[in-house]
């Protein structure tokens, strides 16, 4: 841009540059060389020397300096001219010119060169309660500003220099105080002084450092650490007094901190000095060692990245501006504050800190017992290599670009925190919960009415309101849910746990995959007060409800979601779907809001009425009228408040996943496969019972999922939670209706009836459920089977869409029945035969979805809009070829670019649109049919219609020349021999273990051969291809040869090499705003800048390599090494980072994409 001929005189302003931390000698050489010509700069920095070397003036050049002591005399004019001009203004004095003039010279006294004490003065002046005689009193009473360490201008996270600027602290460090108040903390450093002399472990410690340290180096390196103490104090008394703050801004001025220290000094140095501790253990010799500032290759004091949050102006001008100003009696204030600095994390960190310099820590062991991301950043850097050899996933960390103190707060937190990951939770706008809202044509709808919509008897756009939410829309919406319905109710947005809506205790070892939780809304070491329960339970039900009135607003949900649950404690052979209306959600908040507390012990039910109805549709199913209903206390029906409420908030995350699965939550570090909720009880289930959330196995819904299922038990009082064990090899039957089975796994069709609202079965998940009328068989039971072993003729038996019907397994497992395997297998010998050939998986895929379901009465079929695909584990791929879904969605399907054109020559490799991949592969296809009206078809498509050439043109859309085709009997075709080639190569791409890479080349000869290339050596980019749910990989053999500038022919005598170096292809960088809003700029990849691509199993991170005039931009791809809990971690980290994750283009996304080389190093 600066480079822009037509660019006329140009005006650069850079503020505070020695604040610069990344590339600062590159910044200055940046602005030395483009200064001369068009571009003038204006800089603001402190006096460094490398700035001030670099920034020298010369010929054509000149240098304003505003340095306080070079321009003190011009500073001074400028500083009296301004007391004048505000005094002439105060209506206090302006009856008194004496008076007036008195505070005029104390005024310019006591200045001193610092415009913002001045402007404090006179804010204090101005106020209405100062009258004439006050002002001169006050003014007398005021510290000067070398008094409030005016040499002390840095702030907590800036060493760099000690030189002031007109700019003093005192502005930044009492903008939100009055100078009245700054009196009351004279004695404040006496306070400190003696509160840390008194603390048992620092006393052993001060005495250590007497022996060893001189009164330099103890001055030196205590007053940096106090600075930093201070800091992180001033982050803890966030929600103290006023009185507070200002005690612990003061305190942190340099003069102040000097005055601690010393007196500390003082304590500990002199003949009366305390003695150390009896019980003080053996302390080793230590080196004289001081810690010094920035840039000392010794210990210094590092900005520590979590705490980073609290912005140093956050106790500025919005603390305590509307309040009036009184007076501070120190007297009063001394025990409080001497509380204030001897409780809290800070000063535990502070004390660390100050043993790990005295007694540095000799192993990474040792630094991580400190329990301080400070001292294990210091042992970062001087013991890198002893840390890698325990945590080699470190080195890939600092690989590709995280500092030493990132890394080391990854290791805290892994070693303190897990398995939470802690997150400061979003302003969420408010969004009321409509307990009769409905998205169109959704089931529920068609249910109420049997009113069918107008296109629900052909395939509809495709455009339905989860279509239209963007991928980046959808994940932020899930993470949303995540975030206000926590785990149970408990999420860990702040590290005081006191602040959580109860406790949570999990169970298992430190190296377990997946977690089991128990979760109560009281606290260990705390009194029962119902009042805190009712407001913790009010608070998860309000978090909830905010949840559900956003997620409908997205258009994501009805006025219902569904859970599943064990009816009668989970004895019986099945599991229910139970809907829950937002209706109850929002009668259980309001009823529990209106009673306010509870009168402990002695309230009777009569007076709860309204809350023990709302209780009733949620809990009565399984946990039984008999348990809640009889509650005769306020604490009991408090508990069966909390249980419901803790029951909701798991069932809803639960439900937007579609209940399949572990529960994975971006706040967790590994999935929860567990949860028992305790209500208002402490981890038992005492005479009030609990409820157990847990893994189970349905029969052939189970199949439909291919996963098992989250499900609700009651666990009935005094039997110990987590003593239910799941035999894996039992299978539940499932208790729904088809509504709530459309609501819960849709997107799926109902085969209506010839007569009424019946329906004959359901499509869903690639098959049908349905009940078979079978002569001479007792089975009344539904089943789901996949469509290809579905028979066409069979009479299928008529119900109702919100009938509960059982959906089971016609073949039952029992588990009483053992036999001896080695035992039967010597008897069984003669029976054997050789193990022969069978049919091949693509084979058999093939056939099984593309059978169709038909009947003879010509039923018509309804498709019910999907709400919310909640399926995470299930692949982009796997969505859009779910036989479910209708032909407009698939169609839209084919303008993406998902094909993978693998040159048969090079191995290079190229993404390429679905419609560009059918033109390849549809002419082979074509071919291969013997039915003589296809071939006639194909003809026609050929000749007349041009397909071939259509497809590989993209300004028409293939859904308009569709449409545009004269009869449906083409459409019918052309769409079963899209669906032929997509399902056949259905299978390619990456195989589930990350292992290789399925390329298929269909040949007329012989459709269903491929080749599998590991994904190792030059091939080890190869996992980049993997299927997730934003990207779908459809690889195929081409014969054209693809080159690169390195890779070129490799002659027509050379066999296959089985090895594939790239990939070309299109990126662009996550956003959470839509792409339309997007622009051109933000497409842009930075040179040697790290990004990352989230896969299904797994994290990838590349490095982006750009080079001027050569080929497009090369991804230099390695898989993350690091554990899945730390992965976890590292995900959360980089997840607000701008430009930072990457995915593939999809249609419609060319201007906000660039063109990549994905490789691996060589």
């Amino acid at each position: 841009m600066l480079e822009d001929p037509n660019l006329k005189v140009t005006y650069l302003v850079i503020d505070a540059l020695d604040e610069c931390v990344t590339d600062l000698p590159k910044l200055l050489d940046f602005i030395v060389r483009i200064s001369p010509g068009r571009v003038k700069w204006l800089l603001s920095s402190r006096n460094e020397v490398l700035i001030e070397g670099k920034l020298k003036p010369d010929v054509g050049r000149t240098r304003l300096s505003l340095e306080l002591k070079a321009n003190a005399i011009q500073v001074s004019h400028a500083i009296h001219a301004y007391i004048d001009d505000k005094l002439s203004g105060l209506a206090s004095l302006q009856d008194d010119a004496s008076l007036k003039n008195q505070v005029r010279d104390i005024l310019h006294q006591k200045a001193n060169g610092t415009f913002l004490w001045v402007a404090l003065v006179i804010q204090e002046l101005s106020k209405d309660d100062v009258e004439s005689w006050h002002a001169l009193q006050i003014v007398e009473e005021l510290p000067w500003p070398n008094q409030i360490a005016l040499d002390d201008s840095r702030s907590v996270n800036s060493d760099i220099s000690d030189n002031p600027t007109v700019f003093s602290t005192v502005g930044s460090e009492y903008s939100a105080t009055t100078a009245r108040s700054l009196v009351a903390h004279q004695d404040a450093a006496q306070v400190l002084a003696s509160a840390l002399s008194e603390d048992r472990k620092l006393a052993s410690l001060y005495s250590q450092a007497m022996t060893k340290l001189s009164k330099d180096r103890f001055t030196l390196n205590h007053d940096l650490l106090l600075k930093m103490y201070l800091s992180d104090l001033r982050k803890e008394a966030m929600n103290t007094s006023d009185q507070f703050r200002q005690a612990i801004r003061f305190l942190r001025l340099q003069s102040q901190r000097e005055a601690t220290t010393l007196k500390i000094w003082e304590i500990f140095s002199g003949p009366s000095a305390p003695l150390p501790p009896t019980n003080q253990p053996n302390q080793s010799r230590v080196e004289h060692k001081t810690l010094k500032p920035q840039g000392s290759s010794q210990i210094s004091a590092p900005k520590q990245d979590v705490s980073t949050d609290v912005d140093e102006d956050e106790f500025g001008d919005s603390d305590g501006e509307n309040e009036k100003d009184q007076p501070v009696d120190p007297s009063e204030q001394i025990e409080s504050l001497v509380r204030l600095f001897t409780e809290g994390s800070a000063l535990e960190t502070f004390k660390s800190s100050f043993e790990s310099f005295l007694n540095p820590p000799s192993t990474v062991e040792e630094a991580l017992l400190a329990k301080n991301a400070r001292v294990l950043g210091r042992f970062l850097r001087g013991h890198f290599d002893e840390v890698i050899l325990g945590y080699p996933w470190v080195q890939e960390l600092r690989d590709i670009g995280f500092s030493n103190e990132k890394i080391a707060s990854i290791l805290l937190e892994q070693k303190l925190d897990s398995p939470w990951i802690f997150f400061k939770p979003r302003d969420v706008e408010a969004a009321a919960i409509d307990v009769n809202k409905h998205i169109p044509d959704c089931v529920h709808r068609f249910v109420d009415t049997c009113d069918l919509p107008a296109n629900s008897l052909s395939t509809n756009d495709g455009n339905s309101l989860a279509d239209s939410q963007s991928i980046d829309g959808q994940r932020q919406m899930e993470r949303l849910v995540q975030e206000l319905c926590g785990l149970a109710g408990i999420a860990p947005v702040s590290r005081h746990q006191d602040s959580w809506n109860g406790s949570a205790n999990f169970l298992g070892t430190e190296n377990s995959e997946t977690l089991e939780a128990l979760i109560s809304y009281s606290s260990p070491n705390e009194t029962r007060d119902t009042s805190v329960l009712i407001a913790r339970t009010l608070r998860a039900l309000r978090q909830l409800c905010l949840a559900l009135g956003n997620v409908q607003r997205a258009g994501l949900c009805c006025n219902s979601f569904t859970m599943l649950y064990k009816p009668g404690g989970g004895d019986q052979s099945v599991i229910a779907m139970k809907k829950i209306h937002f209706a109850s959600i929002e009668s259980l908040y309001l009823s529990l809001d209106s009673i306010g507390s509870f009168e402990t012990l002695k309230l009777q039910r009569g007076e709860c009425h309204t809350l023990a109805t709302a209780l009733s549709d949620i809990l009565q199913p399984f946990v039984g009228s008999e348990n809640w209903q009889q509650a005769d206390s306020s604490t009991e029906l408090l508990h069966y408040t909390a249980l419901a409420t803790q029951a909701l908030c798991l069932a809803f995350i639960s439900y937007s996943q579609g209940h399949a699965g572990v529960l994975e939550l971006f706040f967790l570090d590994a999935p929860v496969r567990k949860v028992t909720l305790c209500g208002a009880s402490l981890g038992v289930a005492d005479i009030h019972g609990a409820i157990e959330a847990q893994l189970s196995n349905l029969s052939c819904v189970g199949d439909m999922l291919d996963s098992p299922v989250m499900c609700f038990t009651w666990v009935p009082p005094g039997t110990i939670p987590h003593g239910h064990v799941t035999n894996p090899l039992l299978r539940y039957d499932l208790l729904a209706s088809a509504e709530d089975l459309i609501d819960t796994w849709g997107p799926g069709k109902l085969l209506l009836a010839a007569n009424g609202p019946q329906i004959l079965g359901i499509h869903l998940g690639g098959g049908l459920i349905s009940s078979p009328i079978i002569e001479h068989n007792d089975f009344s039971n539904f089943h789901w089977c996949p469509y290809g072993s579905f028979k066409h003729d069979t009479n299928l038996r008529e119900f109702h869409p919100r009938e509960l019907i059982q959906v089971a397994t016609m073949v039952t497992v029992n588990c009483e029945c053992i036999r001896d395997e080695n035992e039967w297998w010597d008897k069984s010998r003669e029976s054997f035969h050789d193990l022969g050939t069978r049919v091949s998986h693509w084979a058999q895929a093939e056939r099984q979805v593309g059978s169709q379901v038909g009947v003879s009465n010509a039923p018509v079929l309804f498709q019910a809009n999907v709400t919310w695909r909640k399926f995470p584990g299930r692949t982009l791929k796997q969505e859009k070829l779910d036989p479910a879904n209708d032909t407009g969605k698939l169609v839209l399907f084919l303008e993406d670019p998902f094909g993978v054109q693998v040159s048969l020559c090079t191995g290079v490799c190229r993404r390429v649109t679905i419609r560009e991949m059918l033109a390849d592969l549809l002419p082979v296809f074509a071919s291969s049919s013997i039915d003589p009206n296809h071939r006639s078809y194909w003809t026609t498509l050929v000749c007349t219609h041009n397909i071939l050439e259509f497809l590989r043109q993209e300004p028409t859309s293939v859904k308009d020349w569709l449409l545009a085709l004269p009869s449906s009997s083409l459409r019918v075709y052309v769409m079963k021999l899209i669906r032929d080639i997509l399902i056949m190569l259905k299978h390619t791409g990456v195989d589930p273990k990350g292992k290789y890479l399925l390329i298929a080349w269909p040949h007329e000869t012989d459709l269903d051969r491929c080749f599998r290339i590991p994904c190792q050596g030059k091939s080890s980019w190869l996992g980049f291809l993997a299927d997730s749910r934003d990207c779908a990989t459809f690889a195929y053999i081409t014969t054209k040869c693809l080159e690169t500038g390195n890779i070129k022919c490799s002659g027509s005598t050379t066999s296959w090499g089985n090895v594939v170096p790239v990939l070309e292809t299109a990126v662009l960088r996550f956003a959470a705003v839509a792409a339309s809003e997007l622009s051109n700029t933000a497409a842009v990849i930075e040179h040697r800048k790290v990004y990352y691509f989230e896969k299904m199993d797994g994290l990838f991170y590349v490095e982006a390599e750009r080079l001027l005039g050569a080929e497009p931009i090369k991804l230099v791809l390695c898989r993350s090494l690091s554990p899945s809990k730390v992965g976890a971690r590292i995900k959360e980290y980089v997840r607000n980072e701008e430009r930072i994750w990457l995915r593939e283009r999809r249609a419609r996304e060319h201007k906000f994409a660039e063109e990549v080389f994905v490789c691996t190093r060589t």
